[in-house]
């Protein structure tokens, strides 16, 4: 098959790309079979096969796709002056982003909707955990304590997101607008309880602030009477 030119062959990729995520969002991972993406995408299967091998190909394009986007953003984001702003950055592209159809599709098939395969979300997961993590951890970690452990990141965001997800893909689909609060005040919420420093190592063990020796006044001599 002749190669496209760069900008064509994207174009094809993403048409592509876009048909697979929505039928397995709206029909299902595996009830979806690559004919039906040929078809949604206007194109023969021996040229689909031309751009993915197969389903799960599809799948890793779709997830990557998320990671670069945040990637990218994260890269642009400026140096924040605290913690909590850096968290209501994340918290603000977090629901951002999952507004735009493409990535809540591609939440909707991890989150396996149709009831095919409860191991799809695990597989979503490793697609993309891994590399998240390690960039969030870089991101977060100048806002903890120089003696925070491995891992503290983790610890702080695994919470933060999940407060986030359970708002925007459980209260939001369940509960009708006038039971919840708005976005803006759900995130300051989640904000007041995670955006506070995690104490250091050492206070975190003994449960107290270190122990800090007192100042030392200098000696004087006494005058002899």
């Amino acid at each position: 098959m002749r190669t496209l030119d760069p900008e064509a062959h994207a174009n094809v990729h993403g048409r592509i790309l876009a048909a697979a995520r929505r039928l397995f969002a709206t029909q299902g991972y595996h009830a979806t079979s690559m004919n039906a993406v040929a078809a949604a995408a206007g194109m023969a299967k021996a040229a689909v096969y031309h751009y993915f091998k197969g389903k799960h190909a599809l799948l890793e394009a779709m997830h990557r796709d998320v990671f670069d986007d945040a990637a990218e953003k994260l890269a642009r984001a400026p140096r924040f002056g605290s913690l909590r702003d850096a968290l209501e950055f994340l918290g603000r592209g977090y629901l951002e982003h999952f507004r735009e159809a493409g990535p809540a599709e591609v939440m909707r098939i991890a989150l396996n909707v149709n009831g095919e395969d409860p191991e799809l979300l695990r597989l979503s997961s490793s697609l993309v955990m891994p590399r998240m993590e390690s960039m969030l951890d870089a991101f977060l970690r100048p806002h903890l304590p120089e003696d925070a452990p491995a891992g503290e990141a983790r610890r702080l965001l695994l919470p933060f997101f999940g407060a986030l997800f359970y708002y925007r893909f459980v209260l939001q689909s369940t509960c009708a607008p006038a039971q919840l609060p708005g976005e803006r005040e759900y995130l300051e919420r989640l904000l007041e309880a995670f955006g506070r420093p995690p104490r250091p190592a050492a206070a975190a063990r003994t449960g107290r602030p270190p122990r800090r020796s007192p100042a030392r006044e200098p000696k004087t001599r006494r005058g002899r009477s």
